[in-house]
């Protein structure tokens, strides 16, 4: 799997060449016909049935952009005809929230949403309204192609992965979630595990002080060493791996809820969709499109201020600003890690 469009398009042309110069009786030529057109179909089942509006990924100024394309009616929806390319489904039905529901047809294929060791359709459950708070995405389970960085000399081959529902929140974990986190281990009394979490330099020579303060009872957001004020709205940044995984069983015991960090598997997931994209804006990369080292100005962006850098599912943040901590390094995948990174959250499953 090169990626090379040009050629492949430039093998297409050879074999309609020769299927053109087949007779019209040829006993292999509807066959050969529709490889060419390679159509598929999609199969897709909700409860409650819901509305489907459909819309095609097509590549504008190098982004993948989301154009509307029409409307497929009330689920279920059973073996309608797509051509060959990436999709978004958004799922409507009264009462519940909206779901984004990425679709991608290769060559012939049906998408049928069919787990593994089964011949049945999953069904794509809408969250009632309410049920998840106003942070909160589901992202439906099913097929999504994982690996093949090209960046990487030993990366992991194209592999089409299973993966249950979970639900994510939109943003990474602001400073401002963070400094909640720690006044409460003070207001428990735990005032040493709290300044031990503290957001700290990645070494313990590193000369750029934190910025993050204690005024005795509160953590407060100051200037760095180097005049910087952190910013409530700013990723949470300079903790450690313990740090975000005790931020989350806090956040779990504080909600109810099951809140945990992701694993690689399922980062990569929420970053590129189904379809096997290089970033959640595309396969091209642009310092404009999110928060980098050549993006101006430099430094922590507010978690909202790309809103080019959205995955499929409507997270933000994945393509830049901070890295993001995982649960656990899956084989060769792309992983996050380094010292400075941020906490992004995960809830595996509904209640």
């Amino acid at each position: 799997m090169r990626g090379d469009l040009a050629a492949a398009e430039a093998e297409l042309g050879l074999l309609r060449d020769h299927v053109d110069a087949l007779p019209a009786t040829h006993p292999d030529r509807a066959g050969h016909l529709a490889w060419i057109d390679g159509a598929g179909a999609l199969s897709l089942t909700t409860d409650p049935p819901a509305r489907v509006r459909l819309f095609r990924y097509r590549e504008v100024r190098r982004q993948l952009v989301a154009v509307p394309v029409g409307d497929l009616g009330q689920t279920p929806i059973l073996r309608h005809r797509l051509p060959m390319g990436s999709y978004l489904l958004v799922l409507s039905a009264e009462g519940c929230t909206d779901v984004h529901y990425p679709v991608w047809i290769p060559r012939q294929r049906h998408w049928d949403g069919c787990p593994p060791g089964s011949d049945a359709p999953r069904v794509v459950r809408l969250p009632r309204q309410g049920a998840l708070g106003p942070e909160d995405h589901l992202v439906p389970g099913g097929w999504f192609r994982a690996g093949a960085d090209p960046s990487l000399a030993n990366a992991f081959p194209p592999t089409d992965v299973w993966l249950d529902d979970l639900v994510v929140r939109r943003h990474p974990v602001r400073l401002s979630e963070y400094l909640a986190f720690l006044d409460d281990l003070v207001a428990d009394g735990r005032i040493a595990e709290a300044m031990r979490r503290v957001p700290h330099p990645p070494k313990a020579d590193d000369p750029v002080a934190d910025g993050v303060g204690f005024d005795g009872a509160h953590f407060v957001l100051q200037a760095d060493q180097d005049g910087d004020l952190w910013q409530p709205d700013w990723p949470t940044i300079r903790i450690d791996a313990d740090d975000a995984r005790a931020f989350a069983a806090w956040e779990a015991e504080r909600t109810g809820q099951p809140w945990r960090l992701p694993t690689e598997v399922e980062w990569e997931k929420l970053a590129r969709g189904v379809d096997g994209r290089a970033f959640p804006f595309g396969n091209h990369l642009d310092p404009a499109w999110c928060r980098m080292r050549d993006s101006r100005p430099e430094g922590p962006a507010p978690v909202d201020a790309h809103p080019e850098d959205e995955s499929p599912y409507g997270i933000r943040g994945l393509g830049g600003n901070v890295r993001d901590w995982c649960a656990d390094v899956h084989g060769s995948f792309r992983v996050a890690r380094g010292a400075r990174q941020g906490g992004r959250l995960l809830l595996q499953g509904l209640r």
